[in-house]
């Protein structure tokens, strides 16, 4: 259980912070020698010319302090200082007798070496960007990694770096869609609070409950901008009873339902539903999420009974197989928060095990709440995916 626990605290809390650190390994030897490269290189671009002009020889010192620190793995920080002091070369002065010894072929061209040494410091700044858009979600430190990547160094290593800024836009775009789900979602009307709170203590009535959804729909329909993606009436009432069922399900610990089985029917005449599947879904995921198993399976049960719609018989098989995934969830987490000695906690593992061998259950969907900042669904195989998956197997 050790090595799942610190999986799961891994996952829970998240490694964002520190992304340098955590990511990479150098000895204080290591470390020393880049920075004094870098800052050698630093001094001969900013003391090492006249007149805006450098001279050819420097370019050869430069060459050879990136021979040393290239092949080290580096920081964000030491990429992005490498990247912008070699942006930022000075015009090289060549002599006449060097344009010959050039031209010739009797030297090399030290400008195209350090171009192509540009091109690859480039490559690795891209890659450390990646690695850091990677571990966050938060837009503001997204936009500040994107705005390193400037128009300049996409023109250096176009491939690299436009895949990485592709990337981060992708992942802003996603993001904002997300919040604005989540706004809307989170912005009910107090209208609509009252009917869940009716529909969750029996104590609902449907005529007026409807009524109070055709206003809602009304106000939602005058305030809806007036274009080619504007609602029906009939969109904007599904939106509403969405609403309803993401609240009775995301927020289930403050809208429990008392009697599962009127409120299904209680929701199903709500809706002028005919099929229960939908009704069913609702309550049974309420029921799911306030960890009330056994009362589920019986409700499940009851309905289950081979009869009805296919609609309804393939809900039920579904419903069966999240009830008893989300069962062992909550004893994997159960074991994750409880400390026991080696033998009680060999024993419970034991208990887990047998779930998941006699479920034949996808371990991806075993889910294991939300990481801290909820930026993300933990199910049991993300932990796999991070401790050794043929030993825990073994063991598990």
């Amino acid at each position: 259980m050790s090595q799942i626990r610190r999986a799961y605290a891994k996952l829970y809390f998240g490694n964002r912070k520190n992304i340098d650190n955590k990511s990479i390994k150098l000895s204080k030897e290591q470390i020393e020698l880049i920075d004094s490269g870098i800052q050698e290189i630093k001094e001969i671009i900013e003391n090492g010319h006249e007149n805006g002009s450098m001279e050819y020889g420097k370019l050869r010192i430069i060459i050879n302090v990136l021979k040393k620190v290239q092949n080290y793995p580096l920081t964000l920080e030491q990429c992005e200082e490498l990247t912008n002091l070699l942006m930022n070369l000075p015009n090289v002065k060549l002599t006449d007798v060097q344009k010959h010894a050039i031209s010739t072929g009797a030297d090399v061209n030290l400008l195209i070496i350090v171009n192509n040494f540009r091109k690859t410091i480039i490559g690795k700044f891209a890659s450390s960007i990646d690695l850091a858009q990677k571990q966050t979600e938060d837009i503001e430190e997204l936009k500040l990694l994107n705005k390193k990547l400037t128009s300049g160094i996409v023109k250096e290593n176009s491939i690299a770096v436009s895949k990485v800024r592709d990337e981060i836009y992708s992942k802003i775009s996603n993001i904002q869609t997300k919040n604005a789900i989540e706004k809307i979602r989170n912005e009910v009307p107090e209208g609509i609070l009252h009917i869940i709170e009716d529909l969750t203590n029996g104590t609902i009535d449907i005529d007026k409950s409807k009524e109070i959804i055709n206003l809602e729909v009304q106000k939602k329909l005058k305030t809806q901008p007036n274009n080619r993606f504007s609602l029906t009436e009939e969109q904007v009432r599904t939106q509403i009873i969405i609403q309803i069922r993401r609240v009775l399900q995301d927020k289930a610990d403050r809208f429990r339902i008392k009697d599962p089985e009127k409120a299904i029917y209680d929701f199903q005449k709500l809706t002028d539903n005919s099929d229960l599947d939908m009704a069913l879904q609702t309550v049974i995921g309420n029921l799911v999420a306030t960890k009330d198993f056994e009362i589920a399976k019986q409700i499940l049960n009851k309905f289950s009974t081979g009869k009805g719609s296919n609609k309804l018989i393939s809900a039920c098989k579904s419903l069966r197989y999240n009830i008893k995934t989300a069962e062992i969830g909550d004893m994997i987490l159960k074991g994750i928060r409880a400390v026991g000695t080696p033998e009680e906690e060999e024993k419970y593992f034991e208990l887990i095990k047998n779930g998941i061998k006699e479920s034949n259950i996808d371990l991806s969907f075993i889910p294991l709440g939300k990481s801290r900042d909820g930026s993300r669904n933990i199910t049991f195989q993300d932990i796999l995916d991070i401790i050794d998956n043929r030993r825990v197997f073994q063991k598990i």
